[in-house]
């Protein structure tokens, strides 16, 4: 934290607050080295993000080891993705409120333990249970990193860690498919859980000797804990309303999933109403009057469904069809991590020049080819390569679209605005993640309904009724890319780009002159 930030924390005259922010301040004279610093909180970070994918491509395996179908197993996944969702902001208020390095241990040791329940699972309900509770851990780690990263650092070095920081979340997302499949393939489902537990103890106690203590900041920084669990309420309401439309052990599931989407519904007006009235929202309304922030965040919300649809549904076809093995599995997932890590760097380095409304475009529109040209050869013959590359062109396309992307919606707001722009990135792509894995199942089984229907055969695995049902669900995820392309086209060119160029220009002239 700058000085200027402590000079805006207003003090009372409690002495104990102005002996708190004297520690702080004592402590931030002296910044945390860099190395120091983004290993010991990146340990914690990277294994909370990790766990957001890294059982994806073992639900297949867990799906069948519980006889449960997968529509039921998606819970793992989603149980997750909700609890952060809903408590990043509580996890961060708490931070603020006692101490950012304690709530970030608690949060360690909570994961780890939560970690070591999901290994020891016998049934699905407690796998499920397990995930939940390990969710809370992982929002009090992902909260609480970046603070810490930002308040142990200057200026000078400051946006450089924080880039390290959230790199190396970003990496455990699109990594963990890839690392889950080379071990479940090897030592079980279980182990991707069993990992967690020394390297939680190892991060517990780095950070323990790393990093300084963290006096609370309860005085300058406000939350919205209510907010965050109303929204979190909203989602999960609106998860199970998706999820209930092809229940199938449950009477009149109509009726149920429409329940629950109306009072999904009226907690999101309820949520719309009390944000609009409190002074620190969870989230900002005001930023959705912003052209580029809205039409950024749509994009990114459409492109993470349709992704994490492909992601989610993408095992099961070659587990149940396929009969790949998981380490097949796994190389034909980590062609996204691999072409994402190649493109990335280059389209960020040169969003600054071109303009982000033809970058992004360009990157959706391999996206939508790709799709479309999978959906169309999609076949029991179809050869592994072939996936392989699909996917490697997906992850080199998400690089196109990501970076300029991001750059257009933190170029359109104010940079007093960013710290909450940026996290409102982070809840998108959580956010595309779980509406993503959801609502492709739903929908896939909606589908599958109508094939058996005209096939006239009624097993769900056969090869004459998934097949046609995987080409028409990944058909119709085009149809999202397609909407976040017409949306990217729409944002208009970016005005900072051009004063740059006139900048450039008027600097030419100069030295044409002289």
């Amino acid at each position: 934290m700058a000085s200027d930030d402590l000079n805006s924390i207003e003090l009372d005259e409690n002495s104990t607050d102005a002996n708190s922010l004297s520690v702080i301040k004592d402590q931030e004279d002296k910044p945390v080295r860099m190395g120091i610093l983004v290993t010991a909180i990146g340990i914690g970070m990277f294994m909370s993000a990790l766990d957001e994918s890294i059982i994806t491509i073992g639900i297949p395996t867990i799906a069948n080891i519980f006889g449960v179908v997968k529509l039921r197993a998606q819970w793992v996944v989603l149980v997750y993705l909700l609890i952060i969702v809903g408590l990043t902001a509580v996890a961060g208020h708490l931070g603020d409120r006692f101490s950012t390095k304690l709530v970030f241990q608690i949060g360690l040791i909570i994961f780890s333990l939560g970690s070591l329940i999901c290994a020891l699972s016998f049934n699905l309900p407690m796998l499920v249970g397990a995930r939940m509770f390990q969710a809370i851990g992982a929002a009090g780690v992902l909260a609480n990193g970046t603070a810490i990263v930002t308040r142990f650092t200057d200026e000078e070095k400051r946006g450089l860690a924080i880039g390290f920081t959230a790199l190396v979340a970003a990496l455990g997302v699109v990594v963990g498919p890839g690392i889950g499949g080379v071990m479940i393939e090897y030592w079980g489902w279980q182990s991707v859980f069993w990992i967690n537990v020394p390297i939680g103890v190892i991060g517990f106690i780095y950070v323990q000797f790393a990093i300084p203590a963290t006096p609370s900041l309860e005085k300058g920084h406000k939350g919205d804990p209510f907010g965050s669990i109303i929204f979190a309420v909203f989602m999960t309401l609106f998860v199970v309303s998706i999820t209930l439309l092809v229940e199938t052990e449950l009477t009149r599931p109509y009726l149920w999933s429409g329940l629950s989407f109306a009072l999904s519904m009226l907690l999101l007006i309820g949520f719309i109403l009390w944000e609009r009235r409190i002074d620190y929202p969870f989230i900002d309304l005001k930023l959705f009057k912003n052209k580029k922030f809205t039409i950024g965040i749509f994009c990114a919300l459409a492109t993470y469904i349709a992704l994490n649809s492909v992601a989610f549904q993408l095992p099961f076809y070659m587990n149940d069809i396929l009969n790949y093995s998981t380490i097949k599995i796994a190389l034909v997932i980590i062609g996204v991590p691999i072409g994402l890590a190649i493109t990335a760097p280059i389209s960020g380095k040169i969003s600054s020049k071109i303009d982000s409304r033809i970058l992004s475009s360009f990157g959706l529109g391999l996206i939508f080819i790709a799709l479309l040209v999978g959906a169309l050869l999609i076949s029991f013959t179809t050869p592994l390569w072939f996936y392989v590359l699909i996917s490697t062109i997906i992850g080199l396309s998400i690089g196109i679209f990501t970076s300029p992307n991001s750059n257009s919606v933190m170029s359109s707001v104010p940079k007093d605005e960013l710290g909450v722009v940026s996290g409102f990135l982070q809840l998108s792509r959580n956010i595309g993640y779980t509406i993503g894995t959801a609502l492709s199942t739903t929908v896939f089984y909606i589908i599958l309904d109508i094939v058996m229907k005209n096939t006239g055969i009624s097993d769900t695995l056969a090869e004459v009724n998934y097949i046609p049902t995987i080409k028409i669900l990944f058909g119709l995820l085009c149809v999202f890319i397609a909407i976040a392309i017409i949306l990217s086209l729409l944002r208009g060119p970016e005005l900072w780009l051009n004063n740059n160029n006139q900048n450039d220009d008027s600097l030419e002239d100069k030295e044409v002159t002289n």
